[in-house]
């Protein structure tokens, strides 16, 4: 009997009726774009449906119930059909995933997959990537080999493409064995056990046992796709794994020139991990097993839980303890750290009767003198005697000076600071109140697209407002959102009482959530007023065709029109002007496993400002083919003038090449940068800007590294720098400097003492090296004041000095620079930045997604765009000085990079403004040099270029314990980026097969921001990561995860979401089979990926966060669609717009979960949770939820 499925009411219409195989099973899914009534368009029921009004597709089943081809109709860029098969062995399994095939028909019917048919799928890849392809045996699919055992286990696993295909020697492989003794061998694992002094289980210490006897422990090899059999050191580019019976994982261990990096795991009694041991702490275990007391402290993680098995006490190296007090319910209410607890002050939040936070700020509490730990467990005795009031109320209260709409009846109770405030439900005078009338008063509807949207008044649930507080001031910024009859946010306003700004935006969507037109009002004292109006179009599959904008009441610009290709992958994008005539035409090329090759032609600029290319298994300059991802070579050409220096003379060259070839260490940590230039004269530049002889120790930790550069009028530097580290742990305590003193790194200091200080949390707080005299920091461990000592005298110097205001949540809103006591005050209000010198204030810019605003001469605006690498680095800024019609392009300024961040002097210091927006650099960062500061301003934390390090401990080291806190980018800048100080994230260019570009990564990074709100201090065992994923085939999704399959069978391919996946498990279970299959760390740094599977689950080591609202952001990297499941529940004072760039449309909603929104936090999930008809693009209907789970 056949069976004809359908996930959505479908009404079948002559219009819509679209064929599909009888004589098959199948599931066809229909997901409408339009609100309709009687499957005719609402707004004219007379209107029939058109085909680009639906998403459709259909997948069809074997008689065993198994997925065997899905068919999405129209979804290519020129609506081509987009087939992908589904192939099994003899044993059910999907040895071989075929990448997806257009075809120019829309009947939806079935293709046989027969020898013709796979045939035709393997010409249409040879034709499109012949580099890729071995013409006489191509392999456009994956492919997995198993175990010939009952076991099923995965042996082998290849790529698409000639280079990673089965047996190239370029395959992750995977080994099984158990785990060797040998007395006296190094390889040998050490069993660590936990005792409890006093049978306390609040204390611990770690005993040696002895080394495990052979075959108590599984193990897995992984060797990744740099791997060779007869390689010089047989041990590099592998990964061993250690577990118990348990399942815990016990040992990590990777190698680099055979040399042993092991990171240690030790669980107590209970299974509450209580320490781990990073390799540079590993490597100083004596032979005896004895650990000392100073590097458990310097560098290892040590973890208390009380009887409850909650997490109450940590360390984390480089920082002090941390304490943690819980409520009842066991949700985290208190919490101090090393700086705090100098004052007394604790963190604290307040959670109402539904367990959402309500209010947050700082309580001070003087311990009892007998206790030595701060007063943690005289407080934990007070809030588990609160029994079961554990909640505030609504209810008008004046707290602190401080006039709020929550009560105040459980601990603490006085001596409290209040930071944040966030209301639900509904709008308490305290936040309508602080509207300014008109337009921004308590709206019942807006008019926003041509049409009149009524704002709900049922918003039980909603985020409706919060107030957050202007660090060290009586200042507020208050903000008020409101919704349609969908629980969308349509209108948001937000006042700043410290800068004197309102901001309000009215936000259109289509039906399925699409935003067609955002409107934002700026308004700020005694300066006009700014309104700028975005819409957006998309296009037939729901991918953003365009972006235009407007401002006041100048003409429309054009920002961004994309153009894909038949699968969907973005491969031009027109920038600037008009439609008609854009400014620039950027072109993307890819290989076959979808990574990002080219942006331009180099070697054929024509009309391009600028092309960017990317080698990987290739080599044009020398490096090693690297196959796992890493890059090898990047190339790049700008239509720019080089002046370049020749004895007494100089010549001047346009459109000079310039490349990089990269070598990397057996742990993907970057070594080398040989900087190649062409050469269209004698004399040879080569190597002008090298990064050399870079060398790390177990942690990470840069202890060499050296460069060769030019002075500023290009004149060849060969050891710029020559730099030497000095550690105490992980914190930098010297550099010594044997090159150029003046250029690169400049070492101040020669004298035998500490350059670098830091303070009970691992900030930096002491940089002779800068002249700094002292930084001191707020409870975000974000700097407050930066003291000089130019006079070198041990002083404070008046004249000069930098301080920063921050509101409560860590948005910068002020910076004053004091140089020579000439004030300069820089002024954040969200997506606008003002200056202010000698009481002038002025605005500077404004940011759009692919560059900035600035105000012209004649009193309206220029528009400036840039060109970004892979990285978001951005490589060149231009401007049209001309008309619409007649443009001309001006460059206003270029940037290159040395790996690590240090621009290149000596050429490309030509600028045609000197608007604060060229600050902007490495990762469209703002760089801060004033009073030779050298510091990129990487939200969370500081950045310094020059010596490849961050000055601050990582807030999510935890995640990263293998890594030292403090290194950037896991020492791998070419591939990975950092976007908010928070973890490394891959680039956008390596994220797999990605026909909607964007949408992974959008979704991964929203789980991301979900999740690191919530990640910081609860237990092990509270904590349950989770991805879900159901529902018929999504085409694409690889840059974060990639879902391949029907709604039985399910593949997820999580590829990008490494931050999940930390701790190196993931045990998955196949619906379809008893068995279940563990992955492991595949490709490097935590990358993963799975298959057969619906259901995941990953150990991750992370705690939830006090004394900050739970929130989630949706950020898309790529030119991709917004996807209608995901709704904005943060405040977006900056997010990512969809081609990238900060996006001016950033909407400020209220901190604080939402149990109807898509993203933030659902029940005890974290997270995101897209639910049936979410269409993710190109996709039909699917179930996807990525987050945590959170046990009480």
């Amino acid at each position: 009997m056949r069976n004809l499925l359908y996930t959505i009411v479908l009404i079948l219409l002559p219009n819509l009726v679209l064929a599909q195989t009888n004589s098959e099973n199948y599931i066809k899914n229909i997901t409408y774009k339009v609100e309709t009534v009687n499957g005719k368009h609402k707004a004219g029921t007379t209107t029939n449906l058109d085909p680009k009004d639906v998403i459709t597709g259909v997948t069809y089943y074997s008689g065993l119930g198994r997925p065997k081809q899905s068919i999405v109709k129209q979804a290519g860029g020129g609506k081509e059909d987009i087939i992908t098969p589904i192939v099994y062995d003899n044993l059910g399994r999907q040895v071989k995933n075929y990448l997806p095939m257009a075809r120019s028909n829309s009947s939806l019917n079935y293709e046989a997959q027969n020898n013709q048919f796979f045939t035709n799928l393997e010409a249409y890849y040879v034709n499109t990537f012949p580099e890729d392809l071995n013409m006489s045996s191509p392999n456009p699919y994956s492919e997995t080999v198993f175990e010939a055992s009952p076991l099923n286990r995965v042996l082998e696993q290849a790529s698409p493409g000639k280079d990673w295909a089965v047996n190239s020697s370029n395959t992750i492989k995977f080994v099984y064995q158990t785990n060797a003794f040998v007395s006296g061998n190094p390889n040998n694992v050490r069993q660590f056990s936990v005792t409890h002094p006093s049978n306390n289980t609040e204390k611990t210490q770690l005993a040696f046992q002895d080394y495990y006897p052979a075959g108590q422990l599984y193990k897995t090899i992984t060797k990744d796709e740099n791997w060779k059999l007869n390689q010089q050191h047989e041990k590099d580019h592998t990964t061993e794994e250690f577990k118990n019976k348990q399942g815990q994982v016990i040992l990590k261990r990777t190698y680099d020139k055979n040399k042993l990096h092991d990171t240690y795991y030790v669980y107590d009694d209970f299974g509450n991990l209580t320490y781990v041991m990073p390799p540079e702490a590993s490597s100083q275990i004596t032979n005896s097993g004895a650990i000392s007391s100073t590097v458990l402290d310097e560098l290892c993680y040590v973890y208390h839980y009380d009887h409850r098995n909650r997490l109450i006490e940590k360390k984390i190296p480089g920082k002090g303890w941390e304490f943690i007090v819980y409520d009842t319910l066991d949700r985290p209410v208190l919490t101090q750290d090393a700086n705090l607890r100098i004052q007394n002050d604790w963190l604290f939040t307040k959670y109402d009767v539904h367990g959402r936070v309500v209010y947050t700020g700082k309580y001070h509490f003087v311990p009892p003198g007998s206790e030595q730990n701060s007063g943690r467990k005289k407080l934990q005795e007070i809030i588990t005697a609160q029994g079961a009031n554990n909640h505030e109320v609504r209810a008008q209260k004046t707290i602190d000076g401080v006039v709020l709409n929550h009560s105040n009846n459980i601990v603490p109770k006085d001596n409290i600071e209040i930071y944040t405030i966030s209301y639900y439900d509904t709008y308490p005078s305290d936040i309508t109140g602080a509207s300014s009338g008109g337009e921004f008063n308590n709206p019942n509807s807006v008019i926003i697209n041509g049409k009149t949207v009524q704002t709900v008044t049922n918003t039980k649930t909603l985020p409706t407002g919060n107030r957050v507080r202007v660090l060290g001031t009586e200042k507020w910024i208050t903000t008020a959102s409101y919704f349609d009859d969908k629980a969308r946010p349509i209108y948001a306003v937000s006042i700043n009482n410290y800068l004197n700004t309102l901001d309000a935006i009215i936000v259109a969507y289509d039906f399925v959530g699409n935003v067609l037109e955002t409107k934002n009002t700026h308004k700020k004292t005694n300066q006009p007023t700014i309104i700028t109006i975005n819409k957006f179009s998309y296009d037939h599959a729901g991918r953003l065709l365009t972006e235009k904008q407007k401002i006041n009441n100048t003409p429309e610009e054009l920002i961004t029109k994309n153009a894909y290709d038949e699968l969907g992958q973005l491969i031009a994008k027109n920038v600037g002007g008009v439609e008609a005539a854009p400014l620039q035409v950027v072109n993307y090329t890819y290989n076959i496993r979808g990574w990002l090759k080219q942006i331009n032609d180099v070697d054929a600029l024509g009309a391009d400002l600028f092309g960017f290319g990317i080698n990987y298994n290739t080599s044009d300059y020398g490096a090693q083919k690297l196959f796992n991802g890493n890059i090898s070579e990047t190339v790049w050409k700008t239509k720019s003038i080089t002046t370049i220096p020749n004895g007494s003379h100089s010549r001047v060259e346009t459109e000079l090449k310039r490349a990089y070839a990269y070598g990397y260490d057996a742990l993907n940590r970057i070594k080398s940068g040989a900087y190649l230039e062409e050469n269209t004269q004698a004399n040879n530049r080569d190597g002008l800007y090298n990064l050399k002889g870079v060398d790390y120790d177990k942690n990470g930790n840069i202890i060499e590294l050296s460069r060769s550069g030019s002075d500023d009028l290009g004149n060849k530097l060969l050891q710029m720098d020559a730099l030497t580290y000095s550690y105490k742990g992980n914190q930098l305590t010297g550099v010594t400097e044997l090159g150029n003193k003046q250029y690169g790194f400049s070492e101040r200091t020669t004298a035998q003492t500490i350059d670098y200080v830091y303070d009970g949390n691992g900030n930096m707080i002491k940089d002779r090296n800068k002249d700094i005299y002292q930084i001191n920091y707020n409870h975000l461990n974000l700097p407050t004041y930066i003291y000089f000592d130019f006079n070198n005298n041990g002083l404070k110097d008046s004249e000069n000095g930098i301080t920063y205001i921050y509101d409560a949540t860590g948005n910068k809103l002020e910076k004053l620079v004091l140089d020579n006591n000439e004030p300069t005050r820089t002024k954040y209000a969200g997506n606008f930045i003002y200056e202010e010198k000698a009481n002038d204030e002025e605005l500077k810019f404004f940011s759009h997604s692919e560059g900035y605003v600035e105000p012209n001469n004649l009193g309206n605006f220029d528009y400036i765009y840039q060109y970004k690498d892979h990285l978001g680095n951005i490589r060149l800024s231009y401007k049209n000085t001309g008309s619409v019609s007649t443009k001309v392009l001006e460059i206003v300024e270029e940037n290159n990079y040395y790996p690590f961040g240090l621009k290149h002097k000596g050429y490309n210091g030509f600028k045609s403004s000197t608007n604060i927006a060229l600050k902007r650099k490495f990762g469209g960062k703002e760089y801060q040099d004033e009073l030779g500061l050298g510091w990129y301003d990487v939200s969370a934390r500081n950045y310094d270029p020059a010596l490849g390090r961050w000055m601050n401990l990582d807030p999510l080291a935890e995640k990263m314990r293998r890594h030292s806190p403090y290194n950037y980018a896991f020492n791998n800048p070419i591939y990975f980026v950092d976007p908010d100080g928070m973890a490394p994230l891959a680039n956008d260019c390596c994220g797999g097969w990605n026909p909607v570009s964007g949408i992974g990564d959008g979704i991964a990074r929203a789980f991301e921001s979900a999740s690191n709100k919530v990640i910081s201090f609860l237990g092990l065992d509270k904590i349950e990561p989770v991805l879900e994923a159901s529902g018929d085939a999504t085409l694409g999704l690889q840059a974060g995860f990639n879902i391949k399959a029907g709604a039985v069978g399910v593949d997820v391919d999580v590829n990008a979401i490494n931050f999940e996946l930390v701790s190196g498990q993931a045990d998955l279970t196949d619906p379809l089979s008893p068995d279940s299959y563990t992955g492991d760390h595949i490709g490097k740094n935590g990358d993963a990926k799975f298959s057969h599977s619906i259901g995941a689950t990953a150990d991750v080591v992370g705690y939830p966060v006090v004394g900050g609202d739970i929130s989630a952001t949706y950020r898309s990297e790529g030119d991709a669609t917004v996807d209608g499941g995901l709704y904005f529940v943060a405040p977006l004072t900056k997010t990512k717009s969809r081609s990238g760039g900060s996006n001016t449309s950033s909407m400020n909603v209220p901190n604080g979960p939402s149990s109807d929104a898509k993203t933030g936090k659902q029940d005890n999930f974290y997270g995101v949770n897209i639910g049936a008809g979410a269409t993710l693009g190109l996709g039909l209907n699917v179930n996807l939820k990525i987050g945590i789970n959170v046990n009480d």
